[in-house]
């Protein structure tokens, strides 16, 4: 086994697989509406270790209720994105998101040595994968860490290339990473929801129309993904004039989705890389791999399979 599991404090049902190799990377998972850390992603936990290009990758289950709007949640997942960038494990557990709260201490026996092997350094990439809404919290995460930087560092393509050449001496080096961040998307969101499909089926069914519908009517969250929201629309104008201004690659993402979507509209940003859909897959199957369907686990590496930089 290359990864060692540990549950995470404050997370319903989040947790982490350690490698238990010196990690290069970190990949964060972030489900979608209504969607859950283990069932969004399942068998990912399982599969990853029969894949040589995993031994060297953190992977994080990120949790969220489904109520609150885009904004807030997105500022809640920044934090932890940030803790990530700065320190690896290190920073998670020291903000108490670990389920055992120091690191002096075995977790689930895991071995001081285990700690010990993983090594103090920085992780050297970050991808964020999001499933549906997933992919509408990283984006409003990468536009306001883009604008806020902006605001206070000037020139951001000079600040970009003027980082310490040790990055563990790089007070600066977590919002770089960030900010070099690869995105893959399942399904996702970033256009808006549709108005039919499996949820409009489900909500035009005579004993729970009213009762389905007027729940959604009073979700905030559901209100912020309709097509025409402000937040749709103004997440979609902002993050394509940032990269008119900076061809970073966290404002880029590539986005996977099944031939047989329902849920969410398919397409992406102006300058988004296009990916063929999968035959066969909906909403819910394109991002659970299986043994006969590696898809996901490919979709989500191909960034360093192909050579290119995070």
């Amino acid at each position: 086994m290359q990864h060692f599991p540990v549950s995470l404090q404050g997370n319903r049902g989040a947790f982490v697989l350690l490698s238990h190799r010196p990690p290069v990377a970190a990949v964060i998972f972030v489900h979608g509406f209504f969607g859950d850390p283990r069932t969004t992603w399942v068998d990912f936990e399982h599969l990853v270790d029969s894949s040589p290009i995993w031994s060297e990758y953190d992977l994080y289950f990120y949790a969220y209720r489904s109520r609150n709007q885009i904004v807030p949640l997105a500022e809640e997942f920044g934090q932890f994105l940030t803790s990530i960038a700065r320190a690896k494990e290190q920073a998670v557990v020291g903000a108490g998101f670990f389920a055992t709260a120091s690191k002096s201490l075995s977790l689930f026996s895991t071995p001081l040595s285990f700690w010990e092997n993983r090594g103090n350094t920085p992780y050297n990439y970050l991808i964020s994968v999001g499933h549906s809404t997933g992919a509408v919290i990283i984006r409003e995460v990468m536009r306001q860490k883009i604008t806020r930087l902006a605001e206070s560092k000037g020139d951001l393509d000079v600040w970009m290339r003027t980082g310490k050449e040790k990055k563990e001496e790089d007070p600066d080096y977590p919002d770089r990473l960030i900010l070099r961040s690869s995105l893959r998307f399942f399904a996702p969101a970033h256009r808006g929801v549709l108005a039919a499909g499996t949820l409009g089926l489900v909500r035009s069914l005579p004993i729970i129309r009213g009762i389905t519908g007027a729940y959604l009517r009073s979700n905030p969250l559901y209100q912020n993904l309709r097509h025409d929201s402000p937040t749709i629309l103004d997440l979609k104008e902002a993050t394509e004039e940032l990269w008119k201004q900076y061809k970073f690659a966290a404002l880029k993402a590539s986005s996977l989705f099944g031939t047989n979507e329902e849920i969410v509209y398919v397409g992406g940003y102006s300058h988004d890389e296009e990916v063929p859909t999968v035959s066969g897959h909906d909403h819910v199957s394109v991002c659970k791999p299986r043994p006969d369907y590696l898809k996901p686990l490919e979709f989500v590496t191909h960034v360093f399979s192909t050579g290119k930089s995070a």
